[in-house]
């Protein structure tokens, strides 16, 4: 083959060749840019869980509902991310909070935010409260270290920081394990006074424990005793059993003297696995009638409802004795 054969041939070829060394670089780019995102992050067999709440002017969000995914970035609508990668994708940069809100069907950026469950868009410069707005993401840490089933006091603790004790972080931030995410879309200048959800009582207090058993899914939904009687001002711990046969996971979430889901003298149990028993304890004060519900969120689905009856407080054996005392004069 003579030099004019090869140059032609060279023709011919280079541009195969240029297409396949551009390719080449992007990708080799695009993976270096992952990679420098967090290295860090979880991989696959790692379980790692992150609290976070989602602010619209100084109104808190209701939860994420429970989306199943292949993934393994999740949440079980419990108010907690759930970063246990199940293939290399969703490892490491794949665990973003871009990643996360895109595998439940909704949307963030650094300058936009759909929340999955969601119709509405939030973009940078619209208006909340007739004040233009922008999106802030924030993390802080929960000091608890590792987060495994203690959801309700990381999430306690979380949601009792003021924002000035987290920083900001961008879109493409990936949790770790014991770190309270917090988004808000708001005014720069309002800061949202983040209050407790739920209240704790130490379960070494509790005078006596009730079992309850869970079954079923979103409407078919069944808690055995479906209402509990107590007594005013005793102490109960509660213990739930999934014994559900879908895959479902429940929890319970109690209104407190208020009679208001979502404040901060709720009771509540975070979502557990099928299969697993969990524990919460409760007391009230005052006689009369409140309620419970499942914690599981499921879209399109009215969480199932339960009752308590509390009645009214027992006498003491001074008390009780006193009539028969008196009579007998």
């Amino acid at each position: 083959m003579d030099r004019e054969e090869l140059r032609r041939l060279a023709i011919v070829i280079a541009p195969g060749a240029f297409a396949i060394a551009l390719a080449a670089l992007v990708i080799a780019f695009a993976l270096d840019a992952i990679g420098d995102r967090d290295p860090t992050g979880p991989g696959v067999g790692d379980h790692w869980h992150a609290p976070y709440s989602i602010y619209i002017g100084d109104e808190l969000q209701q939860r994420i509902q429970e989306v199943v995914t292949q993934q393994g970035v999740h949440t079980h609508g419990d108010g907690v991310i759930h970063l246990h990668p199940h293939i290399s994708v969703t490892e490491s940069g794949g665990a973003a909070l871009e990643h996360f809100f895109g595998d439940q069907g909704g949307k963030v950026s650094n300058s936009e935010m759909q929340i999955p469950g969601r119709k509405e868009t939030y973009k940078n410069g619209d208006e909340v409260n007739g004040k233009r707005a922008e999106l802030r993401i924030l993390r802080a840490d929960s000091g608890i270290h590792p987060l495994g089933a203690n959801f309700n006091q990381a999430i306690v603790a979380c949601n009792s920081k003021p924002e000035s004790e987290f920083e900001h972080v961008d879109s493409g931030y990936v949790p770790k394990d014991g770190e309270c995410i917090r988004i808000v879309f708001g005014p720069p200048e309002d800061v949202p006074v983040a209050r407790p959800d739920r209240t704790i009582i130490d379960p070494s207090t509790a005078d006596r424990e009730v079992q309850m058993v869970v079954t079923g899914s979103g409407v078919t939904t069944v808690f055995s005793p479906a209402s509990i009687d107590l007594k005013a001002g005793e102490t109960v711990k509660v213990v739930l059993t999934n014994n559900s046969s879908e895959g479902a996971f429940h929890g319970l979430r109690f209104t407190g003297a208020d009679r208001q889901y979502g404040t901060s003298d709720d009771y509540v149990l975070s979502n557990i696995d099928p299969g697993v028993s969990g524990e919460i304890v409760i007391r009230f004060d005052a006689a009369g009638e409140y309620e419970f519900r499942d914690e599981q969120a499921l879209e399109g689905v009215t969480p199932v409802t339960g009752k308590l009856v509390i009645g009214e407080a027992e006498a003491t054996h001074l008390e009780r004795s006193a009539p028969a005392h008196t009579a007998g004069r």
